[in-house]
């Protein structure tokens, strides 16, 4: 299957409008992980310029951009002191745009790796909205929203372990909206 520049311009930008279609909520501010990739600081700009407060989450020290206002440094397995520091009810919105990715089929399948990319794709969510419900970091309606891939749905040759944590993250989704949605929040996969 071929997929024209056209195409994947046209695929971001419905990417774009269905994360803001998802986070409408005030007051604006809107935590990004991964605000310092290609999809997250797209989405940061856009947001920023749609009268947002942006805070970034990244793994290493990043210095604020006009669009990123504050960046919060964390890592899976860290502690959440920096977390701590930030008033109950801080963020109306979540947009995790972190992950990984590498190629991989079953001829080639290493534990380790899927490990790594299970941990980066699926368990950050859970781990960092964890810390968040602990410290009631979250509005009331919350708009949660988990960029994931077409790769979900269907299948692609060298994408096994991809392939396998995008589709954890149909149920992660799942689970979540069960989970919140008697607190009033959303959540939702694009």
């Amino acid at each position: 299957m071929r997929i024209a520049a056209g195409q994947v311009f046209c695929a971001q930008r419905d990417l774009f409008n269905k994360v803001f279609e998802l986070v409408t909520s005030s007051p604006p501010h809107v935590l990004i992980f991964g605000a310092s990739g290609a999809i997250g600081s797209a989405l940061a700009d856009t947001f920023f310029a749609k009268g947002w407060l942006v805070t970034g989450i990244s793994r290493d020290l990043v210095e604020p951009t006009s669009s990123v206002g504050r960046w919060i440094r964390w890592a899976p397995g860290a502690s959440a002191d920096e977390w701590q520091a930030l008033p109950p009810g801080t963020f109306s919105a979540v947009v995790w745009a972190q992950g990984t990715n590498y190629n991989d089929d079953i001829h080639t399948f290493d534990l380790a790796r899927h490990e790594q990319m299970y941990r980066a794709n699926v368990l950050v969510i859970l781990e960092s909205l964890r810390f968040m419900l602990d410290l009631k970091l979250l509005t009331g309606n919350a708009r949660l929203c988990i960029i994931s891939s077409i790769w979900q749905n269907i299948a692609r040759g060298t994408k096994l372990s991809y392939c396998v944590t995008k589709s954890a993250l149909q149920g992660l989704v799942q689970s979540l909206a069960i989970d919140l949605g008697p607190d009033g929040i959303l959540v939702n996969a694009v």
